[in-house]
């Protein structure tokens, strides 16, 4: 709601390994991504292929600086699975 020339580039990062993830310590995409102002939290999910049986589900809370992981879903093999059905691997507590 800001000016536009405010704006800066923010970086997605998990903040530990998970798994046989390739993803510790390198940027990741928000991808299908969608962002509620009531809660300040982005909502991301990716596909590893198209029925969407595999990939990554994640909530981002703002802390007023950047982007903080709170909750992450991980699918890592592709079985057929709902997302629904996804393993819970990494939840953080969020303070409101």
């Amino acid at each position: 709601a800001g000016p536009p020339q405010a704006a800066r580039i923010v970086s997605f990062r998990w903040p530990v390994q998970v798994g046989d993830a390739e993803h510790d310590g390198e940027a990741i995409t928000a991808t299908n991504s969608s962002f509620d102002p009531q809660t300040m939290t982005l909502g991301t999910f990716s596909k590893g292929r198209g029925i969407g049986d595999c990939g990554t589900e994640e909530n981002w809370v703002f802390d007023g600086k950047t982007f903080r992981l709170a909750k992450l879903k991980l699918m890592s093999e592709c079985k057929g699975v709902l997302s629904e059905d996804w393993p819970l691997v990494y939840r953080a507590g969020v303070k409101r």
